[in-house]
């Protein structure tokens, strides 16, 4: 005698398999890209709370200030100023000096470290001690010639202004050179390296 099989809807089991698999879907949906729920503060609605500040903007009375004093430097381009990142509205003023283009202008008896060296002396001065110099925290340049590197100066304000009282000369890429390189991203911070020669 044959069995009968009966046999069952199968569209339940179905319906209870999706309701499962959107459960799933929506509570992995809502973990990975809608945060954590419950989590305390190091969550990811601690970052979605914290408002956001925008970078200063250098006001054009500084830059014209800062341009009229290093647009002068034999060979100076590129020069860049940029909140220095700490979040006190200062700024952070950078430049490139080519020295084949410095160069052209310097007697034959001018070596490159000189005209670097008059160059840091003018370039600091300058974004320090401009109309806008108390909103200069950094400042940095960088020596070219042609289209290899040559040299490198950095100074914050503090440090030069410690600098500055002690040389009364105005002879500060000398005392640049002779102090300990301080590279800290700060208003400390002194470097002055260069490779001698032309």
């Amino acid at each position: 005698m044959r069995q009968k099989v009966r046999r069952g809807r199968s569209w339940p089991l179905f319906v209870v398999a999706g309701a499962f698999l959107l459960g799933v879907f929506t509570y992995y949906d809502a973990r990975v890209f809608h945060g954590v729920p419950n989590v305390p503060a190091m969550g990811q609605s601690s970052l979605a709370d914290s408002s956001t500040v925008a970078d200063p903007v250098a006001p054009s009375s500084m830059v014209n200030a800062i341009m009229k004093q290093v647009g002068v430097i034999p060979g100076v381009n590129d020069v860049a100023i940029e909140p220095d990142g700490d979040g006190d509205g200062k700024f952070l003023v950078s430049a490139m000096v080519d020295l084949s283009v410095a160069g052209s202008g310097a007697s034959a008896s001018e070596s490159a470290q000189s005209r670097m060296n008059a160059a840091v002396d003018q370039y600091f001065q300058g974004i320090f001690g401009q109309a806008g110099g108390g909103q200069v925290s950094e400042g940095m340049l960088t020596f070219t010639n042609g289209d290899a590197i040559v040299g490198t100066a950095g100074l914050g304000k503090a440090e030069y202004q410690k600098m500055a009282a002690s040389t009364m000369d105005g002879n500060l890429a000398e005392a640049m050179l002779q102090q300990p390189t301080v590279q800290n991203n700060s208003q400390d911070d002194v470097w002055y390296q260069t490779q001698a020669g032309e």
